[in-house]
């Protein structure tokens, strides 16, 4: 035989299958592929993603995922997520995975025990003009969900959800929406209370959004939500709640009924002397116009235009008198305060009471020093008091003959405001305090 034709059979025998041999993921000659994303969405610090004893991804924030990840396909393959940087094991399972797939696994729960989810992805290439969106629940304190995905300012009581009564762990089936700008809202199955507002947020053609509901990292707000793309257009996007909140407390001693209105539109009508309107959720934003007026009237007693930022609460006191209204802004909702604590803030809204002294105790005051001394419009900030009966005492500065005394019973973490008015007409009492909770 001439040497280069026995050449040429050597060559041929090589490239020939074995008989009876198929390609397996156990075959270290053969290694398909496939692909992994992980959502961190168990409210803790950053984890880590190993795949066999082998580190694939450090360093994954809350609220955040990784892109697919190549890994190698095969059954019973190790994914074990681990606190970032430790040995303390969070999850571990063992799944099949084909190849040239795409999963995602999601860490959910308590991050001191936490569960996870793992979902084979179904990643339909959208119509033109079109994108895929699914949403995971995340949020186990929540209970379960509708997920409204609408036109901006879409009222939830005029339309059907979205997404129905998702439960917790639950994920939905990628349906298609025209590509443009939308709002989501959540709220509990078939109740219109929103429960987080995404303002409005765009979302382009030729992508898979996962939405996933997240317990809140920031902010005063229970719920927030991270849009991941599986097509890995843009890096996951965290989506916190828009919205503010403003309550009114009503200190002009005239004692005539009092609206608030934000833009124009009355977000609190009939409130009377020494009332307060309670929390209510408005749109953050620059420059929105706040007004207060007499609910006989059309003249605003009060009127500016405000910066509020999402996720922040405020009080606005109405104070003084008709003819010569003043405003004191308050920020509610402060950080906890220590174990056994509780909080009180001192408003002086009482204009005919002068320079006051403040005692914040139940004993004899005649020979203590004021904790603190208030002219008309100062404010006390938050401070910790011990829980159980907390006495405020005021007298004229510089006095010690006591004009009020009122306690209240506080409980560990509780936030309240004191607040001096003066006396509507008629009344002799120079004036009076009344507390109010600045948890929503």
């Amino acid at each position: 035989m001439p040497r280069w034709l026995a050449c040429i059979l050597l060559i041929l025998t090589a490239l020939m299958p074995l008989s009876g041999c198929k390609k397996s993921s156990s075959d270290p000659f053969f290694f398909e592929t496939t692909f992994l994303s992980v959502i961190h969405a168990s409210d803790g610090g950053p984890i880590d993603l190993w795949v066999e004893g082998e580190p694939i991804a450090a360093g994954i924030q809350f609220g955040l995922a990784t892109d697919y990840r190549e890994i190698t396909a095969g059954n019973d393959r190790e994914i074990a997520l681990f606190e970032a940087g430790t040995t303390r094991l969070l999850a571990i399972i063992n799944p099949d995975l084909d190849p040239f797939k795409n999963y995602t696994l999601v860490l959910l729960g308590d991050f001191a025990s936490p569960e996870v989810v793992f979902i084979e992805d179904d990643l339909d290439q959208a119509d033109d003009d079109e994108f895929e969106i699914r949403a995971i629940h995340a949020a186990q304190a929540a209970g379960n969900v509708d997920v409204y995905i609408t036109t901006p300012g879409t009222n939830v009581g005029d339309v059907s959800p979205t997404l129905s009564d998702i439960a917790f762990k639950a994920f939905t089936n990628f349906g298609s929406l025209r590509a443009g700008t939308y709002q989501i809202q959540i709220t509990e199955p078939g109740d219109e209370t929103v429960l987080y507002d995404s303002g409005p947020v765009v979302f382009f053609e030729d992508t898979n959004i996962t939405l996933v509901v997240e317990p809140s990292a920031e902010g005063n707000r229970p719920l927030m939500v991270t849009a991941v793309d599986s097509n890995q257009g843009f890096p996951a996007v965290k989506f916190p709640d828009v919205r503010a909140r403003i309550r009114m407390i009503h200190a002009i001693s005239d004692n005539e009924t009092l609206e608030l209105l934000i833009d124009g539109d009355m977000l609190v009508s009939g409130l009377g002397f020494t009332a307060s309107s309670g929390f209510d959720d408005i749109q953050s934003g620059d420059m929105r116009t706040i007004a207060v007026r007499q609910s006989s009237g059309s003249t605003p007693l009060i009127e500016e235009d405000v910066d509020i930022e999402a996720l922040t609460d405020r009080t606005l006191v109405a104070t003084n008198s008709l003819a010569d209204p003043q405003r004191i802004w308050l920020m509610d909702d402060p950080e906890p305060p220590a174990a056994g604590k509780a909080l009180l803030r001192l408003v002086h809204g009482a204009s005919l009471a002068g320079m006051i002294d403040v005692y914040v105790t139940g004993e004899d005051i005649s020979t203590l020093d004021p904790d603190y001394t208030l002219d008309f419009l100062d404010v006390v900030d938050h401070f910790e008091v011990d829980v159980g009966d907390v006495t405020v005492q005021i007298t004229a500065a510089g006095l010690k003959m006591v004009l009020i005394n009122e306690s209240i019973t506080l409980s560990s973490g509780d936030a309240v405001t004191a607040i001096g008015f003066d006396p509507p007409p008629g009344q002799p009492v120079p004036f009076t305090l009344k507390y109010f909770s600045d948890r929503p």
